[in-house]
């Protein structure tokens, strides 16, 4: 028991804390070679499930109270000082896309006017060449 628990805990250390060390090293020193290890650490993450898990686990947990802090640290603060901001750029987009909406509109009320007489004249063509018949 204790074995797999040292073997655990090396292949742990040496399976992804140092690897993730030497990652950071050699992201740091900023060659232009280096592009690809950034673009593979960052897709690359230990333990990223477990640490996903607790996280969910803390903001659910009603001891934690997890949502509370989260929320009034972060959010709210963050919300508050971009309300601004994100209200006109809400209103630009009710605009634009209440301009959008009634271009469509109106082209497809245009295409539909257009199918409807093109359908009618069709109808009164085959009605007038069989009555000639």
């Amino acid at each position: 028991m204790l074995g797999k628990f040292v073997t655990r805990v090396l292949v742990s250390l040496l399976g992804y804390a140092y690897p993730a060390f030497e990652c950071f090293r050699e992201i740091e020193k900023n060659n232009p070679e280096i592009e690809q290890l950034r673009f593979w650490c960052q897709y690359w993450l230990p333990l990223y499930g477990e640490a996903k898990l607790a996280f969910i686990i803390y903001l659910w947990h009603p001891r934690t109270k997890g949502t509370w802090y989260i929320y009034n640290r972060f959010i709210m603060p963050s919300l508050a000082k971009h309300e601004p901001y994100i209200n006109t750029r809400l209103q630009q987009m009710r605009t634009k896309s209440g301009d959008l909406l009634l271009f469509y509109l109106r082209s497809f009320t245009q295409k539909g006017q257009s199918l409807a007489f093109d359908i009618i004249q069709y109808v009164v063509k085959q009605g007038s060449s069989s009555t000639s018949k």
